[in-house]
């Protein structure tokens, strides 16, 4: 774009010299002249081919003379050559970066940081269902099992050494009788102790077959431990621990998305 010129003071036009060249152009004119020169004078001695020389009298003899003498866009060439440079080594896309930015970024870098036992421990401390809706549904599920009576059917007794292992075709044996419900979640449960009373405030986590924790809940009021989260099929470990109660370890394996509430019974 041809630019065009503004009122400026004269003071700050450069000086020329021979009423042609500035300064600045006629050190890169002289540059290119003497670097070429000094080709020259060495294959006049013999020390370079000709086929070296010539070539580096054009290029840096040239290389001054545009430098120096021929103007680009209305603008000096050594200008636009700085101006191309620069535009290719600095970014062309900035981000402000304001205090709220930066407290998000650093939250995150401080996210990513954060070890297993603490993503645990985080996860382990969710309630799980904390809306209206939810809170309904779990009163409803609550009457149902006082209707059909929560300590009427007694789920297998496990030994301490024994393992738990619920499958599609054994669910029923550990489901709660009478008790329909619309569940979300794929592992839904129930926890009581030997009396049958409910046991509140376990920390149940669901792991993978690779030992890595899906999500943890702590069981309610009544004993329920009710997910929202559906498991990709396969098996899965199921972990409850409680201060004053033992659990055996239970291996569960999804075969379909949603399973009916079980009861498990502490050891």
């Amino acid at each position: 774009m041809r630019q065009h010129p503004i009122p400026q003071n004269i003071l700050d036009v450069e000086f020329k010299l021979f009423t042609y060249f500035t300064v600045k152009e006629f050190a890169y004119v002289a540059t290119g002249a003497i670097i070429g020169g000094i080709f020259i004078y060495l294959w006049t001695q013999n020390r370079i081919p000709g086929i070296v020389a010539f070539p580096s009298l054009i290029l840096f003899g040239g290389t001054g003379l545009i430098l120096g003498t021929v103007p680009i866009q209305d603008q000096p060439a050594d200008k636009i050559l700085s101006s191309y440079i620069k535009a290719i080594n600095r970014p062309t896309l900035r981000v402000w970066q304001g205090k709220e930015m930066k407290l998000k970024m650093k939250k995150r870098k401080n996210a990513g940081k954060a070890s297993v036992t603490e993503i645990q421990k985080h996860q382990s401390e969710q309630v799980g269902l904390t809306d209206v809706e939810e809170r309904e549904k779990l009163e409803r599920i609550g009457q149902m099992m006082e209707e059909t009576g929560l300590g009427q059917r007694k789920a297998p007794q496990p030994t301490r050494e024994q393992r738990i292992v619920i499958s599609k075709e054994n669910v029923e044996q550990y489901a709660l009788p009478n008790v329909k419900a619309q569940l979300v979640g794929t592992i839904n449960m129930v926890l009581v102790n030997k009396q049958g009373q409910p046991i509140t405030n376990a920390v149940v986590i669901v792991k993978d077959n690779l030992d890595r924790a899906r999500f943890a809940l702590k069981s309610g009021n009544r004993g329920e431990v009710l997910s929202t989260k559906r498991l990709e099929g396969g098996e899965y470990k199921v972990e409850i621990k409680h201060e004053n109660y033992m659990f055996s370890p239970i291996r569960f394996i999804v075969e379909k998305p949603v399973y009916p509430i079980i009861k498990i019974s502490s050891i």
